[in-house]
């Protein structure tokens, strides 16, 4: 009868030792579950962050490519005579307008040539021009967008900084040979960056586009 009581409590024993491991595979697969949901959540958040940033960011670049052709710059904003002046472009990009050339001396306009600065001559890429959403920086007023009807964030509006570069005079049209007779008939090219965030800030988008004013 002893003997038949002590495999007794041996039974009760590997019960409770076979009962704990179970638990803890249950409690593992749910840990690992839960780990699981919450990056796939993390996951789809960051992609919908990142589609209401690219969205903002076409319509701030559309709104900035008008607002930078409406300023209608001319040589003395490019030539900066005038320091003090808002529209002065400069190496340092003030008001987020940059040009790291040289026209003072020229005496046409296709004396400027169009080149690629180095590396550390182009300021689209320093981090410190986008801090604080671009404080230094002008802005458009944009409708955020939303990825859904049921975005709250949709339809509400967000000033975006863009900055704009004077890369150099082009030709009115690519296909007038050069005439020596009217140099001065070329037309600046532009080079604008805006930089937008989704709506919870977890996304950047960064776009540019290239182009010229119309003449």
């Amino acid at each position: 009868m002893a003997f038949a009581n002590h495999f007794s409590h041996r039974q009760t024993g590997a019960t409770l030792v076979f009962s704990l491991v179970i638990l803890s595979i249950v409690t593992l697969l749910g840990v690992s579950s839960m780990r699981n949901s919450n990056n796939a959540l993390k996951m789809a958040t960051s992609a919908r962050d990142h589609a209401v940033a690219f969205q903002t960011a076409e319509a701030a670049l559309a709104q900035a490519e008008l607002a930078v052709l409406a300023a209608n710059y001319g040589a003395d904003d490019f030539i900066c005579r005038d320091s003090t002046s808002t529209r002065c472009f400069n190496s340092t990009c003030t008001n987020g307008l940059c040009f790291n050339g040289d026209l003072a001396n020229a005496m046409y306009r296709d004396d400027c040539k169009i080149a690629k600065p180095a590396a550390t001559a182009e300021a689209w890429p320093i981090k410190s021009y986008w801090e604080n959403n671009g404080a230094s920086l002008p802005k458009v007023q944009v409708a955020k967008a939303g990825v859904d009807s049921s975005d709250e964030s949709s339809g509400a509006t967000i000033a975006v900084p863009y900055m704009v570069e004077f890369l150099c005079y082009v030709p009115r049209d690519k296909q007038l040979t050069s005439d020596e007779n009217n140099r001065n008939g070329g037309v600046p090219l532009y080079r604008v960056t805006v930089r937008a965030q989704g709506s919870a800030g977890r996304a950047a988008v960064m776009l540019q586009s290239v182009f010229r004013a119309a003449g």
